[in-house]
């Protein structure tokens, strides 16, 4: 019988350097959007396309400059983690320079230049990490005098963190502190909740549909049930969720409390269900990876 060849992993990271539209009338659409992550034995690279990739694009072509191969040239739809979202697994591809071609109409693409590193490159070879957002307007690079992008003790408190910096190597909002805090005080929420019996705590109930199912979030005076499904690659599992403007006429509860439902829903499914996944809430969905 024969033994399927293990691929060879490269475990650099990677740096986007340009995001443009290119062909004779390149404004009529928004540009992409990127960014690269790294965990332990695993890295990944999400691509935001400026609008439904179920609408408005059929293929995508990725090229690797340094030797002018052709390294994929697929349906769209094969890399499509939920409508505008992109996702791929990045340990297969060798250190090089790339670019990524998304036709947007007969004449007009969406092109990102990007460069795989060798590894240990500018970080350590095993060190999480989460690049800044790419955009046309800003890069996503490490430069040399940056060595922070990596995961850093809090100020020797508990818990780590990461510290986000733009193209110019200027310091960003600290969004996982800010998300750790806020998952903090749901926590001691419901735990107060608990020991006080005339509070209504909130309650996260489970139903299965075969490949998917729903999700409903109960409390004294409000009630939302969302569907789910589960991904495929790297996405475990997809929760849709209304839209920012959409959520109170959806669901009827009121706007000021959405993240904080969503919150606590993400934070059930991991409790009960997976608690070894991590997740990114969207502004339609909540991912699990």
């Amino acid at each position: 019988m024969d033994v399927p060849e293990i691929p060879s992993l490269f475990k650099g990271i990677i740096e986007v350097t340009s995001i443009q539209n290119v062909g004779p009338e390149p404004g009529q659409v928004g540009t992409l959007t990127a960014r690269f992550v790294r965990y332990p034995d695993c890295q990944q690279l999400s691509v935001w396309l400026p609008s439904s990739g179920y609408k408005n694009y059929t293929n995508y072509r990725l090229l690797r400059l340094s030797d002018a191969v052709l390294v994929e040239n697929q349906e769209l739809a094969s890399k499509l983690c939920g409508s505008v979202r992109l996702l791929w697994d990045t340990l297969v591809w060798p250190p090089a320079e790339y670019r990524l071609e998304i036709p947007f109409s007969p004449s007009c693409c969406h092109w990102m230049y990007f460069r795989k590193l060798e590894a240990g490159t500018k970080v350590g070879e095993n060190e999480p990490i989460d690049m800044p957002m790419a955009t046309a307007d800003s890069p996503s690079v490490i430069h040399e005098s940056q060595s922070d992008l990596a995961l850093t003790e809090a100020d020797g408190n508990s818990g780590l963190y990461r510290q986000y910096r733009d193209g110019m190597g200027n310091l960003l909002p600290n969004g996982d502190e800010e998300l750790r805090n806020e998952l903090k005080n749901i926590a001691n929420d419901l735990a107060m909740q608990y020991r006080q019996p005339d509070v209504d705590s909130p309650q996260v109930r489970f139903y299965s549909q075969g490949s998917g199912g729903a999700i409903e979030y109960s409390s004294s005076n409000e009630q939302a049930r969302f569907s789910y499904e589960f991904g495929g690659g790297a996405c475990k599992l997809i929760i849709d969720i209304p839209a920012l403007e959409d959520w109170e006429q959806v669901t009827g509860i009121a706007l000021a409390r959405r993240r904080y439902v969503l919150l606590t829903i993400a934070t059930a499914v991991r409790t009960e269900q997976a608690p070894n996944w991590r997740f990114e809430i969207n502004n339609r969905t909540i991912e699990f990876y």
